[in-house]
């Protein structure tokens, strides 16, 4: 009797546990790295999508010039297009929720409570254009691809990953080398791009490349004609097309890209009705242009949509691995040699905030001095900081758009660079027997006004500057190769939750490495250690506090030169789309996603144009 009772009591205890274990472990039809996700497992479509949008027709846009359609590599120069139309991911963003993915290749994703490891089961209607099926053996090719083959960027995308592993048919577990983090399953979900090892296994994916004939996607490569033109076609046999999270999505039957190598040249083309819609980035163009008799008429239409959560970083970069930018009294003094005040009211016409944060627009951006948990996490470096890190919020030098405030500000930059042991010789700085010359690369001559003053500045600081502007096939080969002094650069925007990916961008370990996105080759102990503060916050507030301080510290270090931060997507289109009246809240429109050809629109417009 006493073994019976034993027996049970055994039982009760292991299924007691099991169930308990159970409750640790998640699966879900998405995963999202805020409270719940917004949609179901049984939604129909999301909330920004004509879910009844007609398919047919073609957009035109306009691009820059390439030689390469695969952007995972850091070889040869690829069209952003070309990221999200060669391979998908497990899962899909919705841009409605500042970090939520729900399954695209991947029909779930399971993962414990802390998050070490994620195990996705991959759909099995999922195919390859050829009519193969996407397999186990494809996610796990795919990672290894990345882990060996890929650009820095996405080497670090798979770095905090142990191994993967098949656990069945359809399923693949990734294991993380540390618990804590849900950026890790996020990020797999979200970045991760599946590629067909069947079609790889036997070409080499880290070269450059025109063909890419195996494809996942709703749009495929229909014709490269590299320095003209790049046309996508829809698949009618898209294996996805019936997804809740492609209902109303990639309505156009194709999608063409024609090179301009000079931005104006593309603005003309637009005005006369070549291309379809175009971003504007440039403030003077978008108040003085597009004042054409079509834009009187309403035929070509513009609109301005403010961006919400994070946004674009634009700043002078300057190239750490150079001897004159290696000290940050040097970088303080270059940067009271920009007058943004001056620049943003003759050359940006006033539309652009100075950017004051890493984190712009963010609840992750620092604000005041440091206090709580923030200064908790700075104290113990204080010895090694600015001692303006913890008595005062960051504010870039400023002219106050005054001549006088120019001069005051030269002033103290000449002071920081004699502090810096530059030595004015009939001039000329010199500084251990090598005069101070900067070269500021640029890619786009129509950027000339706005850096033209800056380099004059250097100049009256005795510094041998000038602007060196080259075209697009030689700007990126030489910025990847970090061959340049100086350069107008952007940061992408980091999500809302950032984590391990931060390594890319200021670690030290990704300085060395070519093509990385830590440009200005920041290697800084106290940067790494907060970047590893933001990745293993155990809290929200945790996360804020770490990101915070990070923020000052790289702000403090005057790694760049800070310009301003873009939260609008300005754009002028022909009126020949239909629109979803609802707009996504975390990102801008995406007209060759979710827009469509309306075709009483479409015939006024053609009439207008003169075509038939």
């Amino acid at each position: 009797m006493l073994r019976k009772i034993i027996f049970i009591v055994l039982l009760l205890v292991f299924f007691t546990s099991g169930v308990l274990l159970a409750k640790d472990i998640t699966t879900s039809h998405g995963i999202t790295l805020y409270g719940d996700l917004m949609y179901g497992k049984d939604f129909k479509h999301f909330n920004y999508v004509n879910p009844k949008a007609p398919k047919g027709g073609t957009i035109v846009w306009d691009m820059g010039n390439f030689d390469n359609i695969n952007s995972y590599i850091a070889l040869g120069t690829s069209p952003g297009f070309a990221t999200f139309s060669v391979f998908e991911n497990l899962m899909v963003t919705n841009a409605d929720e500042p970090n939520s993915a729900y399954g695209l290749i991947a029909e779930t994703v399971t993962y414990p409570e802390d998050y070490k490891w994620a195990e996705f089961k991959i759909r099995d209607i999922a195919r390859w254009n050829d009519g193969k099926p996407i397999t186990v053996e494809d996610v796990i090719y795919s990672y290894e691809t990345m882990r060996d083959k890929a650009s820095p960027t996405y080497k670090s995308l798979v770095a905090d990953i142990e191994k993967v592993e098949k656990t069945g048919k359809d399923t693949v577990k990734f294991i993380f080398l540390k618990p804590g983090d849900r950026n890790n399953v996020y990020k797999i979900a979200t970045r991760l791009p599946v590629i067909p090892k069947h079609y790889w296994i036997n070409r080499d994916f880290s070269q450059p490349t025109i063909e890419m004939n195996v494809q996942s996607t709703p749009y495929v490569f229909y014709k490269v004609d590299v320095g003209n033109t790049l046309i996508m076609k829809r698949d009618e046999n898209y294996w996805g097309k019936d997804l809740p999270v492609n209902a109303g999505r990639n309505n156009f039957d194709f999608v063409r890209m024609d090179v301009y190598r000079d931005t104006n040249v593309a603005y003309e083309a637009f005005m006369g009705g070549n291309i379809d819609i175009r971003n504007e980035f440039k403030p003077a163009q978008w108040k003085k242009g597009y004042n054409n008799d079509a834009v009187k008429k309403s035929f070509i239409k513009k609109r301005e949509d403010k961006l919400n959560g994070p946004v674009w970083f634009f700043a002078i970069g300057m190239n750490g691995r150079r001897p004159q930018f290696k000290d940050q009294k040097t970088r303080e003094a270059l940067a009271y040699a920009f007058d943004w005040e001056w620049t943003n009211k003759n050359i940006f016409h006033g539309m652009y905030e100075r950017n004051t944060s890493y984190f712009a627009n963010t609840e992750l951006a620092h604000r005041g001095v440091p206090e709580g948990k923030e200064l908790a996490l700075l104290e113990p470096y204080r010895d090694k900081l600015d001692p303006r890190v913890f008595t005062q919020e960051f504010v870039p030098p400023s002219t106050q758009g005054t001549q006088e405030g120019l001069r005051n500000n030269l002033r103290k930059a000449s002071k920081l660079l004699k502090e810096a042991g530059w030595e004015n010789i009939e001039g000329k700085l010199v500084r251990d027997g090598k005069p101070f010359m900067i070269d500021f690369m640029l890619q786009d001559p129509s950027d000339e006004p706005l850096f033209a003053p800056f380099v004059e500045n250097l100049k009256l600081l005795g510094i041998d500057a000038r602007l060196d502007i080259v075209d697009s096939t030689t700007f990126w080969p030489r910025n990847f190769s970090y061959d340049w002094d100086m350069i107008s650069n952007g940061l992408y925007p980091h999500s809302l939750s950032p984590g391990a990916e931060l390594k890319q961008n200021w670690g030290s370990k990704t300085a060395d490495a070519n093509a990385s996105s830590n440009s200005q080759y920041i290697k800084n102990s106290i940067v790494d250690d907060l970047i590893e503060q933001v990745v293993n916050a155990k809290t929200r507030d945790d996360k804020v506090a770490a990101c915070r301080a990070l923020d000052r510290v790289l702000l403090w270090n005057y790694y760049s030169i800070n310009m301003y931060f873009w939260n609008k997507q300005l754009m002028a289109y022909w009126d020949r789309f239909g629109i979803p009246e609802t707009q996504p809240k975390w990102e801008a429109y995406s007209p060759s996603d979710t827009w469509w050809v309306d075709p009483v629109k479409d015939a006024a417009v053609k009439k207008y144009r003169g075509l038939k």
